[in-house]
């Protein structure tokens, strides 16, 4: 992980681009400022975001599929 932070200093990244695939494999995600990136161990992701449709909607058993006290 030195080397990461490494890079992002040496090349002035100010915004780190997080994503992860969904359930039809498209790119969902959020940008984290450099700094809150390289302090923090772990990063938390809406869960919700894995469900979602290709159309932005969501199934209708959405609820059966998430947990809202998670």
């Amino acid at each position: 992980m030195d080397t990461i932070h490494k890079w992002l200093i040496d090349n002035r990244i100010t915004e780190v681009e997080v994503l992860v695939p969904d359930m039809t494999g498209n790119a969902r995600g959020k940008f984290v400022p450099a700094d809150k990136f390289m302090k923090q161990e772990s990063l938390r992701l809406p869960e919700g975001i894995l469900a979602q449709a290709v159309n932005g909607d969501y199934p209708d058993d959405y609820w059966e599929l998430v947990d809202p006290r998670d």
